[in-house]
């Protein structure tokens, strides 16, 4: 399954939220952008879960993720993401683990500082 736009549109004051080790596609819609109440997010392994149909797709993740400041804790591995980190804010993150993707770029020595 895939995650909606409209899942995040509709909640857009969610607080929490983990989908990790499942089978949902690691496509993750920008809506989920528009969470500016957001301050976890967990989303390692998607698509990863044993019952999963092994597939071989390329996700890019939203380049709006790089900039949610209300996030604290941002976990996304596993996914195969690709993309640039750069330009990343991220100014209140606490924990951050994005191992087992393609990303590129430099982490911004900046991000966790407000």
């Amino acid at each position: 399954g895939q995650l909606s736009n409209s899942f995040f549109s509709y909640h857009v004051n969610i607080v929490n939220f983990g989908a990790s080790e499942n089978c949902l596609s690691p496509d993750l819609p920008t809506s989920l952008c528009s969470c500016s109440n957001l301050v976890s997010l967990s989303l390692s392994g998607l698509h990863q879960s044993d019952v999963c149909r092994y597939t071989t797709s390329i996700s890019v993740l939203p380049s709006c993720i790089w900039n949610m400041d209300s996030l604290l804790s941002l976990y996304l591995d596993g996914n195969g993401y690709i993309g640039s980190v750069s330009g990343a804010t991220l100014a209140n993150i606490v924990q951050l683990s994005v191992s087992s993707n393609r990303l590129r770029g430099t982490i911004p020595s900046t991000i966790g500082f407000t």
